[in-house]
């Protein structure tokens, strides 16, 4: 992604200019600056809670856990974050299937009629716009 992290596109994202001159923070008062952007960000509570788990996970003491837990930010964001902090540093993990990706390949089994309308559709898409693994190509690109 031309050394461009996960990080750096949620903030922009957020509408903060310039992420790599506020990411990583060098010391205690950048840290403060960066937190203050994101509080001034245009994202809600629960993706500005999101950014700051992101940023206390490089701690790596579990203090993350705490402030999910305080601040109430759901199972599958804290998952997200959690993914987007393993891509951003390089740290490989085990992955496995999710509730929802179970519950979605059980509802795909019990109506094949309407997966298979749906998997034609996408097979026709573009490759480089259908990349969901539960999607396999059964059409040539």
């Amino acid at each position: 992604m031309d050394d461009v992290l996960i990080f750096d596109v949620l903030l922009i994202r957020g509408g903060i200019r310039r992420p790599d001159m506020l990411y990583p923070p060098a010391d205690l008062h950048s840290l403060r600056k960066l937190l203050e952007v994101i509080n001034d960000s245009s994202y809600d509570s629960l993706k500005k809670d999101c950014l700051v788990y992101i940023l206390l996970k490089w701690f790596q003491d579990g203090r993350e856990a705490e402030f999910a837990e305080e601040r109430c930010i759901p199972p599958q964001f804290v998952s997200l974050a959690d993914a987007y902090w393993h891509l951003d540093t390089g740290i490989h993990v085990e992955v496995r299937p999710t509730l929802s990706v179970m519950a979605s390949l059980t509802l795909c089994s019990r109506k094949q009629s309407q997966y298979y309308q749906m998997h034609d559709s996408i097979g026709t898409m573009p490759p480089r716009l259908c990349r969901h693994s539960l999607c396999p190509r059964t059409h040539p690109p």
